[in-house]
Order: structure tokens, then sequence, then C-alpha cells
């Protein structure tokens, strides 16, 4: 992977950590995604690309791979105004799939059994 791509992610993951607000973090996804990320309980609730991003830069269980470079550069052509935010949504989806990490579309905050979870059981061989 590219190391700006990666600078990309580190930096909007330090912006949220120095902010310690999610309101710094732009929330530019019409639709929100909810993800469970292996060995988590809650479902985290990803309003758009700067949290995404921060997400694989801190805890993303697989940090490498052609879907997490794909999400990366998503973020930083969002980022330069190159690719529209909902097409940056499907690469983090398609990095979900990738590293095993569940996600819905659905508000699934009421349980952990709760709503429809989408993604390919963490067991499979991550490419």
């Amino acid at each position: 992977m590219g190391r700006n791509l990666f600078l990309v992610a580190a930096f909007a993951a330090r912006k949220q950590s120095i902010q310690g607000s999610t309101l710094f973090i732009m929330s530019d996804w019409t639709t929100p995604l909810h993800i469970r990320l292996p060995g988590q309980v809650n479902p985290i609730t990803v309003r758009g690309t700067g949290h995404a991003a921060a997400l694989l830069a801190e805890r993303w269980p697989v940090t490498h791979g052609l879907a997490f470079e794909h999400a990366l550069a998503s973020f930083a052509a969002v980022s330069e105004g190159q690719l529209l935010p909902g097409e940056a949504r499907e690469a983090f989806i398609e990095a979900a799939d990738a590293a095993g990490v569940n996600w819905s579309n659905e508000d699934v905050r009421k349980g952990p059994d709760e709503g429809t979870w989408c993604g390919r059981p963490s067991n499979q061989e991550v490419i």
C-alpha cells in the first residue's frame, strides 16, 4: 500500500482523537452503515468517509489487501473531490467483506442479534 493512502487514514483518525467529537468527522453518507468488528458486541455506526478512514487506520482487523487499499484510495479521492462519498461507502463495504467484518444498513442498535447482518464469515481466507 502506498504510504500516502495510509497517511490519509491516519490523519483522519488523529483529527478525531484530537477533537474528541464525532462532529469533526464528515457525515457525508446519505445512509449510515453499522458495523461489528470481530470480538465486539455493540455495533459502530459509521456516517461518513472520515469516520470510516479512522476505523481502518486504528481498529481494522486486516490492514492489507486490495479491498483495504481500495477503500483508503476511495477516501482520499473523496477528500480531493474526485469521487462521490457513496462510492467510497461501497469500497468500505468491500473492505468489511474482505476482513470478515459484519455490516448492516439497518438500525441495529437494539441488540447484537437484531437486524440483518451481511458480510463474509471471518473464518474464510482473506486475500
